[in-house]
């Protein structure tokens, strides 16, 4: 985590306090906000992402192959889904929604399709809309067959031959914050998961000079690859959403968000030992 040079921090015995800098209004609670908001990221602090909303920390760039590898999961997907459903004699209509916009400014900035929602927003995946009866969101998550670090096979790990899938508790909140947000029940978690060659492909599309995702036609792009969904291990867990439950989560989060805006102050054991130190050049 950097913090942004104008941002400067006191460190106290049971605070940080944020002495300058940051937004003059609350960053609304996105689906890859939410689940470190209330303590469910393995990666990322309550207090960090306090901070990141609080517009006291510098963007970080995703490395673009994930993104590409996201955008041509959402894709694959939602032809899988159409086709699966067809299969038992049912015609879904999907809907899917842009993750940025181009501002006047000419640069592209996070999608809202949550607007009148003063606290939370985001973007879901892909939304069946219809029938009635089988309206969800579905959440989207791109994985490598096999993980570069220890080599093991991923798609094993998460769906072991007579278990229940092993599933992340920081990837399924973000699906359950959206489908909170819509009012639906139903979830579906769809994992896309891509072999090494599928992935070499990715990354030297990203490595092109001039690369831009903004101009990219994923459609054109997965013909140009011969991508088809059939050629990825594809896994879909159906869940039940506890609205009500997920409802006073956000709501909490937002208390958090809310209180340190005011007060200028948070909590110092919502910080991980390297928060601490990546924020002493802050310090006053």
């Amino acid at each position: 985590m950097k913090l942004k040079d104008n941002v400067k921090i006191k460190k106290g015995l049971d605070y940080i306090t944020i002495v300058s800098g940051g937004y003059n209004k609350i960053g609304k609670i996105t689906g890859s906000t939410f689940p470190a908001l209330i303590g469910k990221n393995n990666f990322k602090s309550v207090g960090a992402e306090i901070l990141n909303r609080l517009g006291c920390v510098e963007y970080e760039a995703i490395d673009p192959f994930y993104t590409l590898r996201g955008a041509i999961a959402e894709h694959l997907v939602y032809h899988y889904i159409k086709d699966q459903y067809k299969k038992v004699g049912i015609d879904v209509e999907l809907h899917t929604f842009p993750n940025t916009y181009k501002g006047s400014d000419g640069k592209y900035y996070g999608n809202d399709i949550f607007k009148k929602n003063a606290k939370c927003g985001g973007v879901i995946d892909i939304g069946i809309a219809k029938p009635e009866n089988q309206r969800a969101v579905i959440e989207i998550k791109s994985k490598s067959l096999f993980s570069e670090k220890t080599g093991q096979n991923n798609h094993f790990e998460m769906f072991k031959p007579n278990q229940e899938p092993k599933q992340y508790e920081n990837e399924t909140l973000q699906g359950e914050h959206y489908a909170a947000l819509m009012g639906l029940k139903k979830l579906l978690m769809v994992y896309v998961f891509f072999n090494d060659t599928q992935e070499k492909m990715v990354r030297e599309i990203t490595k092109a000079p001039y690369y831009d995702l903004n101009r990219v036609i994923i459609e054109k792009l997965v013909d140009t690859l011969g991508f088809h969904y059939k050629d990825f291990k594809i896994e879909v867990v159906r869940m039940e959403v506890d609205i009500p439950k997920i409802k006073t989560l956000q709501e909490q989060a937002y208390e958090k968000l809310r209180k340190a805006f005011n007060s200028r102050q948070i909590p110092i054991e919502w910080f991980s030992r390297q928060d601490l130190i990546d924020m002493k050049p802050n310090y006053v």
